[in-house]
C-alpha cells in the first residue's frame, strides 16, 4: 500500500464505521475462542496500530509490519512493540510462540499466501489458532483493490482449499458484512464504470450520523460470530488451528532466514503486510 493510503488510515480508523465495525466483530469472535488468561498475541501487518487496544483485552500484544510508514504510526500509538518483518520469510525471531496469530486485511497482498500460513503455523503454541480476514468474491475486484495492492480476492471454497492445502485444520469460517452486502457491492461495481479520481474516495467518512447508523448496522453482525456462518458478504473471517497430530517443520529457507531475524522492538516496522 502507498504511505498516503496509511496516512489515511490512521486519520479514520478510529472512528469510521468501518473499522470500528469490523474490530466489534473481530473481537466478539476472540471471545468465543476460549484464549488462555493473559494470551501471547501476535498481529502480522499491523498497519497503523488501529486494533492493538482491543486485542489487549486478550493478552499480550506484538506486531510485526512491513511498511516503514505504517510502523512508524502505530509505534507512535506507544501500546506495543512493532517489528519489521514480511509475510512469508522474512518475519523476526520472537523467541517465544504465540496462542494467537492475527491477521486482518494482509494475506491478500502477499502473493505467497499458502507459504505464509504454513510458515505463521510455526510459530503457534500447541492449540494456538491463527484468525484472518479478506476481502471476498472476485467479481467486486475495483479500483479500491488495485490501489490496495491486493493479488486476489477469495470466496469460501478458494479460502478453505488454502488452508487445508497447507495441512491446516479450518475451525471456523464465515462471510461478513453481511446486511451492507447489496449496498457496498453495488457501489463498487458501479464504480467499474466510473472510477473515483482519488485514491480511496469511498473510504472517507459520511456524516455522523450516516457513520453512526452504517456502525450500528455493521457491528450487529457480532452476534453471529462463532455460532452461525453467514452465506455472503464483502469480507471473509476465518478460525484456523495446527491439524492434531501434524508437526509443524521449519523450512530450509526459513532456517536459512532466521539468521537474520534478530530485531529489537527499536528496529523499523513491517510492510506488504499492511492493512487492505
Amino acid at each position: 500500500m502507498e504511505t498516503y493510503t496509511y496516512q489515511l488510515m490512521r486519520e479514520i480508523e478510529d472512528e469510521h464505521w468501518w473499522f470500528v465495525a469490523r474490530r466489534i466483530i473481530l473481537s466478539r469472535l476472540l471471545s468465543t475462542l476460549q484464549l488462555p488468561e493473559r494470551s501471547n498475541i501476535l498481529e502480522v501487518g499491523c498497519g497503523t496500530g488501529g486494533n492493538i487496544a482491543f486485542l489487549q483485552e486478550y493478552g499480550e500484544v506484538s506486531c510485526v509490519e512491513s511498511d516503514k510508514s505504517a510502523a512508524t504510526m502505530a509505534r507512535e500509538r506507544n501500546l506495543a512493540p512493532v517489528l519489521p518483518g514480511k509475510l512469508p520469510n522474512e518475519l523476526p525471531g520472537f523467541g517465544h510462540q504465540f496462542d494467537l496469530i492475527v491477521l486482518f486485511d494482509v494475506i491478500e497482498h502477499v502473493e505467497e499466501d499458502g507459504e505464509s500460513l504454513n510458515a505463521l503455523s510455526s510459530f503457534l503454541k500447541p492449540g494456538g489458532r491463527i484468525v484472518l480476514s479478506v476481502p471476498a468474491f472476485a467479481f467486486l475486484w475495483s479500483q479500491h483493490d488495485e490501489e490496495n495492492h491486493h493479488k486476489r480476492r477469495y470466496n469460501r471454497h478458494s479460502l478453505s482449499e488454502l488452508v487445508a492445502s497447507n495441512g491446516l485444520s479450518l475451525d471456523y469460517i464465515s462471510y461478513f458484512n453481511f446486511w451492507l452486502f447489496p449496498l457496498v457491492a453495488t457501489i463498487r461495481l458501479f464504480r467499474k464504470i466510473r472510477p473515483y479520481r482519488e485514491s480511496w474516495q469511498d473510504m472517507r467518512p459520511p456524516s455522523a450520523l450516516f457513520n453512526r447508523v452504517l456502525q450500528f448496522i455493521f457491528s450487529s453482525e457480532r452476534f453471529f460470530m462463532g455460532k452461525i456462518s453467514l452465506p455472503f458478504g464483502m469480507s471473509l473471517v476465518a478460525v484456523i488451528s495446527v491439524r492434531p497430530g501434524v508437526s509443524r517443520v521449519v523450512s530450509v529457507r526459513e532456517l536459512a532466514a532466521a539468521r537474520f531475524r534478530s530485531v529489537t522492538p527499536s528496529g523499523r516496522a513491517n510492510g506488504a503486510i499492511g492493512g487492505a
